[in-house]
């Protein structure tokens, strides 16, 4: 395969994302195009997994996506703003989304969150915390989140309910935890 990024061509835009159209030679050595959505300013975002030292639960939230028109439980997370690391955006998105603060044990390496949709970039930052919050939650207004911390105990039960959704991320990682 073969992509020529300068022939990109943008059929969308908003003030946070593009829509664009890339052309590629493809493995019959023909002319293809692939349409996909991309940040304005290409910002990578991290994911934080936070858990707590004594009981080991995690702390998830429950938040209304507009894209889904609902509720879906998963893992805080952020923007990495210019300048930052992965880890102080972790860390700096879980006080503001949870209250919680932490100590960053281990991040990933660069992943792709849903490459046939997205060119977003994510970081797994994993946090250690205490059992309760320390701040307040400072939320912005298109966000509305509930702060839930999941035991291990609650974890299966939230896995198998099919009443509401769960955001992969969230679900891969507290599966394997069960497996453990």
């Amino acid at each position: 395969m073969k992509v020529n990024k300068e022939l990109d061509k943008i059929v969308g835009l908003n003030k946070w994302v593009k829509l664009i159209e890339r052309f590629y030679i493809n493995a019959k050595n023909q002319i293809s195009s692939w349409t996909f959505i991309e940040r304005v300013n290409n910002q990578k975002a991290v994911i934080i997994v936070a858990k707590t030292k004594e009981t080991n639960s995690y702390i998830t939230i429950k938040q209304y996506r507009v894209s889904l028109a609902e509720y879906i439980y998963e893992f805080p997370s952020g923007l990495i703003d210019a300048g930052e690391s992965p880890e102080e955006a972790a860390l700096r998105e879980l006080e503001e989304e949870t209250g919680y603060r932490g100590k960053v044990t281990k991040t990933s390496c660069p992943l792709s969150s849903s490459a046939g949709l997205t060119s977003e970039i994510i970081y797994l930052v994993y946090v250690e915390t205490d059992e309760e919050p320390k701040s307040k939650v400072r939320l912005e207004a298109s966000e509305n989140i509930e702060v839930i911390k999941t035991s291990p105990s609650d974890i299966q039960s939230l896995l198998v309910n099919d009443s509401y959704i769960i955001d992969a991320k969230m679900y891969a990682i507290l599966e394997n935890e069960q497996i453990k």
